[in-house]
């Protein structure tokens, strides 16, 4: 049974096809978490489709069925789509962690571990599902009203907004402030990166930016074009990018629109 409350450990499905590395993965994290560990990636998505577990640490090379295709049947499917992915692999080329993200990962640990992080990678994809969780829990009602009240013409309201209240910001904290709110108008979660002579700022709706995240923000292109990464969506516009987690994919006209909007 997933975890959540305080009095129950959080439970976390690792998948790796080398029984030693299942062994260095019951010593890291096995006196802080509930472990099922596994060696398939079918074993894998059968456990997560019985009882989805907190988080899942997934071998990107195995054999028959490797961790990136094991990772896009986990996003495709609803009651397993929500399940934090960290990629763990041999590997660790730009290129290759990009791949992982498409495939709808959410971090990236290279082989062999190294403890604290792994700790501190698993702790932080936990914190932010919790969170994510809470605010669901708590705001559905409410955010289905507004998303129902947000036409077009509510879209273009809030984005006027927005760039009335950004015109006197001063400093990039404040103006990062203003587009996380504006965002939050819209229902969307996102992380930004602004850029300057004194330095990348990251900032996003749940807190900490990881450095996958960040790297995928570096690359964003820099026409104002959308690149899609399943339910999450990277933009740029001169020295911001944008980066959401949770573009509105199943609905084509808000898709569509929102797209349009900021064109």
């Amino acid at each position: 049974m997933a975890a959540g409350q305080d009095d129950h450990k959080f439970w976390i499905l690792g998948v790796d096809d080398e029984p030693q590395n299942l062994e260095i993965l019951e010593e890291i994290l096995g006196d802080q978490f509930e472990l099922t560990l596994v060696s398939s990636g079918r074993v894998c998505l059968d456990e997560a489709n019985a009882a989805p577990p907190d988080l899942i640490l997934l071998d990107v090379n195995m054999q028959g069925m490797d961790g990136l295709e094991v990772c896009r049947r986990l996003k495709a499917e609803p009651d397993t789509s929500e399940i934090p992915v960290i990629f763990v692999s041999a590997y660790s080329k730009l290129e290759e962690r990009l791949a992982g993200y498409q495939a709808g990962g959410d971090d990236y640990v290279t082989k062999p571990f190294d403890d604290e992080e792994l700790l501190i990678k698993v702790k932080l994809a936990l914190a932010t599902k919790r969170q994510l969780d809470s605010l669901q829990q708590s705001s559905t009602d409410a955010l289905d009203v507004a998303q129902t009240a947000l036409s077009a013409s509510g879209e273009a309201e809030a984005l006027l907004h927005f760039l009335g209240a950004a015109y006197p910001l001063n400093s990039r904290a404040d103006l990062g402030k203003s587009m996380l709110d504006m965002f939050e108008c819209y229902g969307l979660r996102v992380v930004l990166r602004i850029e300057s002579e004194e330095g990348d700022l990251y900032l996003s709706h749940e807190g900490d930016v990881g450095p996958l995240e960040q790297e995928v923000l570096e690359m964003g292109p820099d026409d104002g074009r959308f690149i899609d990464f399943g339910r999450r969506t990277l933009a740029k516009y001169g020295g911001v990018s944008v980066l959401i987690r949770n573009m509105p994919v199943e609905d084509a006209n808000r898709h569509a629109r929102w797209k349009k909007t900021w064109k």
